[in-house]
This record gives structure tokens, sequence and C-alpha cells, in this order.
């Protein structure tokens, strides 16, 4: 059962917020950052509070793998082998971490606007401007091949 902490948290601090004279872009800023440091917080907390074990069935591995969250929350990877490692390192960065590589990406591709408002378009513009064009198919040809392996996992 998940607390209703964050939600009454989140909710007076907008309020607060709200009073400030502050710009609507770092509003924006200072409550996502104060918002993602409480889910932060909260993520920590409860994996120090209950630790249940959960079994997942992943297609796409030789071997079973096992997972230990250690009492800070930090994934421990024990796999037979490199690739199914990797693919298990994955996994767990998806599931713990899918709201910061959604982030990362619209960042990248100048993407902000459309969640965070008009406020972002210059930052938009920005990342538009200087966006990576290059075509990354060859980019596998140039690796080892063990890094390579590792990167496909």
């Amino acid at each position: 059962m998940v607390s209703e902490f964050p939600i009454a948290f989140m909710t007076q601090l907008k309020d607060i917020i709200s009073q400030l004279p502050w710009t609507k872009m770092r509003k924006r800023i200072v409550t996502c950052s104060i918002l993602l440091a409480t889910i932060f917080f909260w993520r920590l907390v409860e994996a120090t509070i209950h630790n249940p074990i959960v079994s997942f069935d992943v297609v796409g591995l030789e071997q079973p793998v096992d997972i230990l969250i250690d009492p800070w929350g930090v994934p421990q990877v024990f796999a037979a082998n490199i690739e199914d490692a990797f693919f298990a390192q994955g996994f767990m960065t998806a599931r713990d971490r899918l709201w910061q590589i959604d982030w990362a990406r619209r960042r990248q591709l100048g993407r902000l606007a459309k969640v965070l408002g008009p406020d972002f378009v210059p930052s938009d513009q920005a990342a538009r401007l200087f966006l990576d064009r290059c075509d990354p198919t060859p980019l596998p040809n140039t690796m080892q091949p063990r890094v390579r392996d590792a990167a496909r996992s």
C-alpha cells in the first residue's frame, strides 16, 4: 500500500511556490526539481521499508538472472553470462529510470515545450539547432566485438 505522503506534500508545495514572485519558467523548473527529489527520496524510503521478492518472466534471457536490491535501492545483478547481465541491467534501468530516459530524450530532441509549455520553446529551438543528425548505422561496425555484444544486449 502506497502512502499519500508524496501527493499531499506536493500539493502543499505547489501552493507555496505559486505565491512566490517568480516567472513561470522558474516556477516550473523549481517544481520539477522538487518533484524529482521527492520521488527519489520516497523511492529510497520505500526500498528500505519493504523489499518484496518479485519474479519477472522476461523474454530474451539465455539463463536465469538474480537481481537483489540493496537497502539503498540499488540493484545488484548476478548472471551466468555477460549478455544476460547487460540485459538485466537494462531492464532494471528501464523499470526504475524510464522517466529520466524519456526526459533526456525529449531534451535532446527539443521536445520539452510539448510537455512543459511555451516557456521552453527557446530551449527546444537551441536543442534542435545542435541536434546530431549523423547516421548511427555504421557505428556498431567500429566497435570491438565484446562491446558490440554488450550494446546489443
